[in-house]
């Protein structure tokens, strides 16, 4: 009686700014790639690991290791929008995000009082918007939009359109995000888009491209 031998997988291409612990070169054995300092798994949320195939290979690797820090703006992005928002207004925001802390994206009155803000969360894989009305938050009305879709190094392109019920926000043309606009006003938790004259961006994002008048 002849029994087969398991396979074994040969041994595994280093990958950059990464190191591989190997669990075994066997057939269902499986690597696991740490990032080095400053890297990040990439896209996010991949497993990093591979695992030795009946056919003797390792399967392929699905994500890098991408740098996570590269730098940040030396202060806010605040611009004044040349007329008030009505519909079928759209505003276009491009850059680089550079870090793992969060960007906020602001439309705000002159005076701080109303704000419509919407964040990119790294650390905690969300995205969210809340508003600040007559200068207090409402913590208990914070929203989840979704995860975060961006690793430090990804291109940041964000159309944002009023619409006749919503403000839409578009990044990188696969993520669509939806703040209400209810009533007559066209408000979302009392804040009126008549109201809001500034944009204002902070985080750690290199800015490339603005355009508060046509989008994108």
């Amino acid at each position: 009686m002849c029994l087969s031998l398991p396979s074994k997988c040969g041994d595994l291409q280093p990958v950059p700014n990464g190191n591989v612990t190997v669990f075994g070169t066997y057939q269902d054995d499986v690597s696991e790639v740490t990032c080095n300092v400053g890297y990040v798994a990439s896209p996010r949320g991949v497993s990093l690991a591979q695992r030795c195939l009946i056919t003797s290979v390792w399967s392929t690797l699905e994500g890098t290791c991408k740098q996570s820090k590269f730098w940040k703006m030396e202060q806010a992005f605040v611009e004044e929008i040349p007329w008030a928002l009505t519909e079928h207004s759209k505003m276009c925001v491009k850059g680089v995000f550079n870090d793992t802390s969060q960007i906020t994206v602001n439309l705000k009155q002159t005076s701080g009082q109303r704000i419509i803000h919407m964040a990119f969360r790294y650390e905690a894989d969300k995205v969210i918007w809340n508003v600040r009305n007559e200068g207090n938050w409402q913590p208990e009305l914070e929203r989840y939009l979704g995860p975060m879709p961006l690793v430090p190094g990804d291109s940041l392109n964000l159309t944002l359109h009023v619409q006749s019920d919503r403000l839409q926000y578009t990044l990188n043309e696969a993520y669509v995000y939806t703040i209400p606009l209810l009533g007559v006003n066209n408000n979302t938790d009392g804040v009126k888009i008549t109201d809001i004259s500034m944009l204002v961006i902070e985080g750690p994002v290199s800015l490339t491209f603005i355009n508060l008048v046509e989008g994108c």
